[in-house]
């Protein structure tokens, strides 16, 4: 019996893994096989993706604080993939210039080495300091050389889970592009549990059909009489062009959206009311932003008290990392 939801559902949440026991390694392990498969990776591309499972959870049960692997399918360029990411609270790792290297292990690095990984990983990044090491991974399903660069494109990252016991999430997301123009959406169904999981799912069907150069109040609108079968959702948009240095946004309800340049962080304006049930008709409004920097947005799953000296240190870093930094310290 497949682990995996229907549909693409299985492209738009993470999925957590624990690392406080042994045995929880390969229980990660048969998940990421079943979802190689489901998005039908090459024999080869598989293995790497079981590898630095492996890798990665045997050094969290070993030697980690609350060590978690998190795995997540998704795209990269248009290639199905899978990311990794291994979060940890210590104690962090003494001398990573040395322990990037081919075949330097110790109690802090994996078996195999963080060269060896990031040799095999596609995409690659690490973040660490005493409060703890996050590692990103990822894999293509084929091979083909991609490079991950803070100036080349517009990455998109998501940490995106059920509350405490939960079996579904009401929370989601989506992103669409239509050349430069790229309008990401989240969304928070209202309450817990099948019925927010099921007014999340819906906003997404909807947002997933609509043209990104549509303007965003008229996607709220569509949004918000699409989902009045719903419990209703809170639901956030934003677009960013390159080269219009600015990004667009309007939030109903309480998804928060956040500019981080490192250098001042400026919240977005988000409006009261509920999507799908009432709210008031509002234009979005417009922040200066050149794009250097993180885009974040995020439900009331997470804390709003981070700064950006939270995220010091990375500025030039993957957004997985970003999202694993907030995820970690301020769930």
């Amino acid at each position: 019996m497949s682990l995996l939801p229907s549909g693409n559902d299985v492209a738009l949440r993470s999925y957590l893994f624990n690392m406080t026991e042994a045995s929880h390694i390969g229980e990660a392990r048969r998940f990421a096989a079943q979802i190689t498969t489901e998005l039908n990776f090459t024999e080869a591309r598989a293995s790497d993706v079981a590898i630095l499972v492996n890798e990665l959870g045997t050094n969290l049960s070993r030697h980690a604080i609350q060590g978690n692997l998190i795995l997540q399918a998704t795209e990269i360029e248009g290639i199905n993939a899978i990311q990794i990411l291994a979060i940890d609270n210590g104690p962090g790792i003494q001398d990573l210039e040395i322990s990037m290297k081919d075949g330097v292990t110790s109690s802090t690095t994996p078996g195999l080495g963080l060269g060896s990984l990031k040799r095999q990983s596609d995409e690659f990044d690490i973040f660490t300091s005493p409060e703890g090491t996050l590692i990103y991974c990822a894999i293509l399903a084929e091979n083909r050389p991609v490079t991950y660069s803070r100036k080349a494109r517009f990455a998109t990252s998501v940490i995106c889970l059920p509350v405490g016991e939960e079996k579904v999430s009401g929370d989601s997301w989506f992103e669409i592009r239509n050349g430069d123009n790229t309008v990401l959406m989240v969304v928070d169904g209202l309450g817990h549990g099948p019925l927010a999981h099921k007014a999340a799912a819906e906003a997404v069907d909807a947002f997933k059909q609509m043209d990104a150069s549509l303007p965003l109040d008229v996607m709220m609108m569509r949004l918000h009489a699409l989902l009045r079968s719903t419990r209703g959702a809170a639901l956030s948009l934003a677009r960013w062009i390159p080269g219009k240095d600015s990004v667009e946004f309007l939030g109903i309800g309480n998804v928060r959206g956040v500019v981080e340049d490192f250098v001042k962080q400026r919240t977005l304006l988000n409006h009261p009311g509920t999507v799908g049930l009432q709210f008031r008709p509002k234009a979005p409004n417009t922040v200066s932003w050149t794009g250097h920097g993180y885009l974040v947005l995020h439900s009331d799953g997470i804390l709003t008290r981070w700064t950006t000296e939270s995220l010091n240190g990375l500025e030039d870093k993957h957004p997985a990392l970003i999202a694993a930094k907030i995820y970690r310290d301020f769930l």
